[in-house]
C-alpha cells in the first residue's frame, strides 16, 4: 500500500512531507497504524487517494468495543458512510437469528448483539436490554459487517489532481499549507524506445525499396 501526501510516516519522512493530522506509524509487525486523538490506534487496511477514503480495523479484532466510545474530534476524518446500529445485551440462550453477534463482548451468561433495524431491536425487550444506538462508519457496499471503518477527508482536497494523474504536495514552504498538483516527468527511456522503433522501421522500408529497385534494373531473359 503506497503512503504519500497527505499522509506521511513521521519517523521516516520527518515532519514536512504530510498534511497535519495525517501522520502514520509502523509497528514491529510492519503494520500501518493511524492514531486518532480521542479513539486510539487503528490498523490501516487501505487508502484510496482518488476517493479520499481510508479503511481501518481494530488491532484486537473487537471493533464494536471501540465504537461504543468512538470519537473523531481533533482529526481531519469524518465518516464516509454511516449506518445506525443498535447494540443489545441478551441472555446467552436468546435466539440470535437476524442479529450480528459480538462475540468479543459476550460471556457465558450474556450475549451482545447488534442490528441496523431499531424496530427489530425493540421487539427483543424483554428479555434483551438496549445498550445504545449510534451511527457506525461502514464500508461500501454495505454488507452488515462491523469489522472495519470507512472514513474520508475533505481537506486537503486533491480529488481533481488525482483524477488527472497528478499528486498533491505543498507549494514551497509548507507553513502556508498551500497545496499544488505535481506530475511525474516524462520517461526518457520511453522516448528512446519509440525512436529505436522508428529507425528500425525506416531501415526495413529502405531495404525493401532498394530490393524493388534492383529487381526492376535486372534485364529480363
Amino acid at each position: 500500500m503506497p503512503i504519500r501526501f497527505p499522509f506521511q510516516f513521521e519517523t521516516q519522512q520527518g515532519q514536512n512531507c504530510g498534511y497535519p493530522g495525517f501522520n502514520l506509524s509502523c509497528n514491529s509487525q510492519r503494520q500501518t497504524v493511524l492514531k486518532l486523538p480521542y479513539s486510539g490506534e487503528f490498523f490501516v487496511r487501505n487508502i484510496d487517494y482518488l476517493k479520499q477514503r481510508i479503511e481501518l480495523y481494530d488491532p484486537d479484532n473487537c471493533l464494536p468495543r471501540r465504537l461504543l466510545r468512538f470519537n473523531l474530534s481533533g482529526s481531519p476524518f469524518v465518516a464516509a458512510l454511516s449506518q445506525e446500529y443498535t447494540f443489545l445485551s441478551c441472555p446467552s440462550q436468546f435466539t440470535k437469528s437476524g442479529f450480528t453477534v459480538i462475540d468479543c463482548l459476550g460471556n457465558s451468561t450474556n450475549s451482545v448483539l447488534a442490528t441496523s433495524s431499531l424496530s427489530l431491536a425493540n421487539l427483543t425487550s424483554p428479555p434483551c436490554k438496549i445498550i445504545t444506538t449510534l451511527p457506525v462508519p461502514v464500508t461500501w457496499p454495505y454488507e452488515g459487517s462491523l469489522a472495519q471503518l470507512l472514513l474520508t477527508w475533505y481537506v486537503p482536497n486533491c480529488v481533481d489532481c488525482e483524477a488527472q494523474g497528478g499528486m498533491c504536495g505543498f507549494k514551497g514552504n509548507n507553513d502556508s499549507q498551500e497545496i499544488g498538483c505535481y506530475y511525474a516527468p516524462p520517461d526518457p527511456e520511453a522516448g528512446k524506445d519509440i525512436s529505436s522503433l522508428f529507425l528500425h522501421f525506416a531501415y526495413l522500408m529502405i531495404n525493401y525499396m532498394l530490393h524493388k529497385h534492383n529487381q526492376k534494373s535486372e534485364p529480363s531473359n
